[in-house]
């Protein structure tokens, strides 16, 4: 008898009686958790302060952290198999807000894969009726498995592409971000193999491209030693400092990202909800978040072992100071905070107003009536500060990436 069918013997499946009460025992907590959260929420956005948002953040994220570990406590199965869970994302770089989404992944052997499936979906669907989340529009993994196709692009409307498969194994050759807001509970986010996942990230390690989300992992819980995400960032790691004219391609690459950053005019009169999101978030994080991960992919070239891109430990770190002064690297540590603590503002105003702030949202809204709200919930206009602080953001990457294209 195999190691899965000795599993399979053993599988004990909690009743629907035990995830109800589960589930009412953890809400019940989490609301508790809220409304201690909200009123320092609300308290921060009127006023910044550092420390005190940073605080916020790590709170949230240790709050999911536990629950998630648990969760996996809650599941027997877990016990009997080798697994590991972890952020990447927002809660994986460690520079999260209030309204992130939690990217969560959990890895298993492919043996076990088919088995753990339905076990992977109840412990999502239990997290967002839990936290409130509005299904997989919230909580989602790094990459859809699925058996191989023809054809291994999904087109969404933001450029983005994804291989789509739903529940009832139904998959779409061509599936558009404007159609995608109802069926988001019934796509299969299944959980991805050791092996799988590997292959995934090494394969995005080149010198053609620099994204911070290959980089951006976090542990929660493991139960196999044998398989070490930082051996994996290691690898990843290797295999860029092996490639020809790294150096070059690297810098190339910065010259690029400077040149859309410094072309780059926040511009907002009248739109649809979803073009505000994405350049608040989409766009001005892409320069920051991808900003950092070249920075780091010049680290990595010049020697230094620098591990997953945790940014904090990042702005910390020995080998940054070596390129920059202490003067420009709290400069760069503000407005990373102060950006996000401007974009959690805007996500508040939008969720006050019962506005869905989503990357799919085709309500429109306009800058007057962003103003207006702003003026009531903050004390000042909506796009006069936010295009303040983006250009703030554009000048210290601009600077920087100069730097450290011009390290030599």
């Amino acid at each position: 008898m195999d190691d899965k069918q000795v599993f399979y013997n053993k599988w004990v499946k909690p009743s629907y009686e035990e995830v109800i009460e589960k589930v009412a025992t953890e809400r019940k907590a989490f609301l508790s958790f809220e409304k201690e959260y909200q009123i320092l929420k609300k308290a921060l956005l009127k006023e910044y302060n550092q420390d005190d948002f940073i605080y916020l953040m790590n709170l949230k994220r240790d709050y999911f952290t536990d629950l998630v570990k648990r969760l996996i406590g809650f599941f027997s199965q877990f016990v009997s198999i080798p697994y590991i869970v972890f952020y990447h994302g927002s809660y994986g770089r460690g520079v999260s807000r209030y309204g992130s989404d939690m990217d969560l992944n959990i890895l298993f052997d492919n043996e076990f894969i088919s088995l753990m499936q339905p076990i992977n979906e109840l412990f999502c669907a239990m997290i967002y009726q839990i936290v409130g989340f509005k299904g997989r529009d919230k909580i989602h993994n790094i990459m859809v498995n699925l058996p191989p196709l023809k054809s291994d692009k999904y087109n969404f409307d933001n450029g983005n592409h994804y291989r789509i498969k739903f529940l009832d194994g139904q998959i779409l050759d061509y599936y558009s971000r404007r159609y995608f807001e109802g069926d988001m509970t019934r796509i299969q986010n299944a959980p991805n193999s050791f092996d799988d996942f590997e292959k995934y990230i090494l394969s995005h390690c080149n010198g053609g491209e620099c994204f911070e989300w290959c980089y951006s992992f976090r542990y929660i819980v493991s139960n196999f030693p044998l398989y070490d995400l930082d051996e994996l960032i290691k690898k990843a790691d290797n295999k860029i400092r092996g490639i020809k004219d790294i150096r070059v391609k690297t810098d190339q690459l910065i010259g690029e990202m400077i040149k859309n950053i410094y072309e780059y005019t926040f511009v907002f009169d009248k739109g649809e909800i979803a073009t505000l999101n994405k350049e608040c978030k989409v766009r001005m994080l892409g320069f920051i978040y991808n900003s950092l991960a070249l920075i780091r992919r010049c680290l990595v070239i010049d020697g230094f072992d620098m591990g997953m891109l945790d940014i904090p430990i990042l702005l910390e770190s020995d080998c940054l100071k070596k390129y920059l002064g202490e003067e420009e690297i709290a400069k760069l540590k503000n407005i990373i905070y102060y950006y996000n603590w401007h974009l959690a503002r805007l996500e508040e105003f939008m969720s006050e107003n019962n506005y869905n702030f989503s990357s799919r949202e085709p309500s429109l809204i306009s800058r007057a009536v962003l103003d207006e709200g702003y003026r009531k919930m903050y004390g000042e206009d909506f796009y006069s500060s936010y295009e303040k602080v983006i250009l703030q953001v554009k000048d210290i990457l601009i600077i920087i990436l100069d730097k450290f294209r011009n390290r030599r």
